[in-house]
């Protein structure tokens, strides 16, 4: 085939199948554990983790001599196992959420949830990881030079690339909106089973043509065999819609009167609910009983926006809620008929920035920051970009937990840094402290808003029938100058007060359900990892990279600590990689906002850059002298990467067209993918001339730049929040130079 270059055909389909169904996998499983942990991002980051644990584990077990005896002879049985237990783990996921919920716990904390991925990762992601040494020595022959097998073991790398990337496409544009989970998983199964039969003998292929047949009827009755599993749903009721999305499993369920809405099991809202209807939307009004146009933001914006409207003034409201998958399910129930309602789907960010002085309220309800895609509003950014669409008198309202002798440590950590963002915008800032934390905020000084009588005399005017959630004693009671008082000393005992920023998402770090309640209670791990300042975190690389360079210079000293730099170097190559993947997709929230379809893109142009490079640039580079000399200089290409995002976010505000920046964000993605592949063939063209057997090579480098993908996936998570994105890249350009030392002055 020409356009697959010394590959053997059934060689070439198999990986790039394998990297389609284990990409697949992936996807399916994350989500899972996102639904079963309530919308908690950690069990992203746990599962990822978990899945490159196995995968790496499996690798590197089958890249042994013996391991690899048995392969060859069973490839085909090996690929069967593999698609069986993406069914088996997926069912074992279904099934241990189910029995929590069924227990009457309402979350899972992160204990548990470890022991759910562990356990239910572990098959399949050994499988996953060992099909690429199973495919490997298939057809390898130990006879061929090692230029041609360094050459085939690169592309085989592309194709597996390549697969991955098909998956993500394929998930966000075209599974998620056609086919349930179920299906999502047999589909990857088949994937396995196709490329099992493309390589199976004759007197194997009827049973792989049954099990092909097993699969596609599985497909055709997905939906019933889900059923037979509890499902991991803590929702109680009669379920009146479901929504798959790109990102989560959404849930309408009728329970006593009220519809309740849950997005990955998280509650989002219920209808109707007069009391935090009324609260959050009329506070607004009380706020600033002459404003003629509002814009409500939350998943319930529509409900808030009628209600306001029931009970003011109001010309027009607009309802914005972030995600249309949500609006689908809502649309049939919510039934807020209005002709002063305008109804908006997309990200906030964009919408306010159109619309600059266009609104006299601004009614914020997306809840409190837990998330990178939710904190973008509560950060030095986000409130200017607030505070430059309403109007000069206009005013700011939202809420956060957090009340009275409740607001703990974690609670006023994350409020102060909040308050601090938001000073940078907002001159007048009003407590009122009830059930929730309630925040007015006005662009000019409002001294006169501290004043109980003041809104006292405005509930007056407004003359309010039939509502009962605002009243003159809860008006005085939460304004009560104790109350107030209270939390400003509370928060006067916070030092240092760090602002909220969108690449430095302290109010993540400080949320109690992420670090508090979902690490056994334990606070100390968010109050610990908040004293971390950037220079300490550089300085200990810095005092690393002296020790790496050092050992370089020496060879003596070099052979004994690290006499094949190209093995450290593919683990640091693979951290790279992944933490990179992180930090795109985390700038990408923060800078653009809903990533639903642009996490696909990255992940996209991240593994064709691989796939590119593998295929026809690295085998190039084969032909040359000194492939240690390119192995630096994937070091190099990777540190630049680096260096373009750390420029990109910094020079974010100053980008004039969003596209533009989206390309750039998609080239340093592509130009990562690339480095990533380079260092990978040319690290087998080095071993393989060592006298390895390609094999093992391929095998132990593959484990190796997994293993590395494992420590990048989890540390961004606590990166960011800490010392912030831009201290992770200069860590992650540091982490390369590292490696570029330890290759010494002569190239291998």
């Amino acid at each position: 085939m020409s356009f697959l270059p010394s590959l053997k055909l059934k060689q070439a389909t198999g990986m790039a199948l394998l990297g389609l169904a284990a990409g697949l996998f992936q996807i399916i499983f994350l989500r899972e554990f996102l639904v079963i942990a309530q919308g908690n991002e950690l069990s992203l980051g746990l599962g990822l983790g978990m899945w490159l644990f196995w995968t790496s584990l499996g690798s590197l077990c089958l890249a042994r001599a013996r391991a690899l005896f048995l392969l060859q002879k069973h490839v085909v049985l090996f690929l069967l196992t593999a698609g069986w237990a993406g069914v088996f783990s997926f069912a074992l996921i279904r099934w241990l959420g189910g029995c929590f919920s069924l227990a009457g716990q309402v979350a899972l904390n992160m204990a548990q949830l470890g022991v759910i991925s562990f356990l239910s990762l572990a098959l399949v992601g050994f499988f996953c990881g060992g099909g690429f040494v199973a495919l490997l020595s298939s057809e390898n022959s130990s006879s061929e030079n090692p230029l041609k097998q360094a050459t085939v073991i690169s592309r085989l790398y592309g194709l597996e690339a390549l697969g991955a990337a098909l998956a993500g496409l394929l998930f966000t544009f075209v599974l998620v909106h056609f086919l349930p989970p179920a299906a999502q998983v047999l589909l990857a199964c088949l994937a396995l089973f196709l490329s099992a039969l493309a390589r199976a003998k004759a007197r194997s292929r009827a049973a792989c043509l049954a099990f092909c047949g097993l699969a596609g009827l599985g497909l055709v009755h997905a939906q019933e065999l889900a059923s037979l599993l509890p499902g991991g749903s803590f929702a109680r009721g009669e379920v009146v819609a479901e929504r798959e999305s790109p990102y989560a499993r959404l849930k309408a369920v009728r329970d006593s009167g009220q519809v309740n809405f849950f997005a990955a099991n998280a509650w989002l809202f219920s209808f109707p609910d007069d009391y935090q209807e009324q609260s959050a939307a009329l506070l607004g009004v009380l706020a600033n009983p002459k404003a003629g146009k509002a814009l409500f933001i939350g998943p319930n914006a529509e409900i808030l926006a009628a209600r306001a409207l029931e009970h003011s003034n109001l010309s027009q409201a607009v309802a914005l809620s972030m995600d249309p998958w949500l609006g689908e399910i809502t649309a049939g129930l919510l039934k807020q008929d209005s002709e002063k309602i305008k109804r908006v789907f997309g990200d906030p960010g964009q919408y306010l920035r159109v619309h600059k002085g266009g609104f006299d309220l601004i009614v914020l309800a997306t809840g409190p920051p837990t998330s990178f895609q939710s904190n973008r509003l509560y950060t030095e950014h986000g409130f200017k970009v607030l505070a430059g669409a309403l109007s000069k008198k206009g005013v700011l309202v939202t809420s956060l937990p957090g009340v009275e002798h409740l607001l703990g440590v974690l609670q006023a950590k994350r409020l102060a840094g909040v308050l601090e963002a938001a000073k940078r915008s907002f001159r007048g800032i009003q407590f009122f402290s009830g059930p929730e934390l309630g925040l007015v905020m006005t662009r000019r000084d409002a001294p006169d808003l501290k004043d109980p009588e003041l809104w006292l005399k405005r509930y007056e005017k407004m003359a309010w029938q039939g509502v009962y959630a605002w009243q003159p004693a809860r008006i005085r009671q939460e304004l009560a100058p104790e109350k107030q008082q209270f939390i400003k000393d509370r928060l006067n005992r916070i030092k240092p007060v760090i602002p909220n920023r969108d690449l430095r998402p302290r109010a993540l770090l400080f949320d109690p359900a992420l670090w508090g309640a979902q690490l056994g209670h334990a606070s100390a791990w968010a109050l610990a990892l908040a004293g971390i300042e950037p220079w300490h975190v550089v300085g200990i690389m810095l005092l690393l990279n002296l020790f790496a360079w050092g050992v370089g210079l020496f060879p003596a000293l070099k052979q004994k600590i690290c006499h094949r730099p190209e093995v450290a170097g593919i683990w640091v190559v693979g951290f790279s990689a992944m933490a990179m993947n992180v930090f795109l997709i985390m700038s990408y929230q923060a800078l653009i906002g809903a990533v639903y379809l642009g996490l696909a893109l990255l992940t996209t142009a991240f593994m064709l850059g691989t796939c590119l490079v593998c295929f026809w640039v690295t085998p190039l580079l084969f032909s040359r002298k000194e492939p240690g000399l390119w192995l630096r200089f994937s070091h190099l290409g990777l540190i630049f990467t680096c260096f373009l995002l750390w420029l990109v976010c910094g020079l974010a505000e100053q980008w004039q067209s969003e596209l533009g920046l989206k390309a750039f964000l998609w080239a340093v993605a592509v130009l990562t993918g690339g480095f990533t592949g380079a260092y990978f063939g040319l690290a087998g063209q080095v071993e393989l001339f060592s006298g390895n057997d390609p094999s093992l090579t391929g095998g132990r480098l593959y484990g190796w730049d997994l293993a590395g993908a494992l420590a990048g996936a989890l540390t961004p998570l606590v990166l960011t929040p800490t010392v912030g994105l831009f201290t992770g890249l200069i860590v992650l350009g540091l982490l390369n130079s590292m490696a570029l030392g330890l290759f010494g002055k002569k190239a291998s």
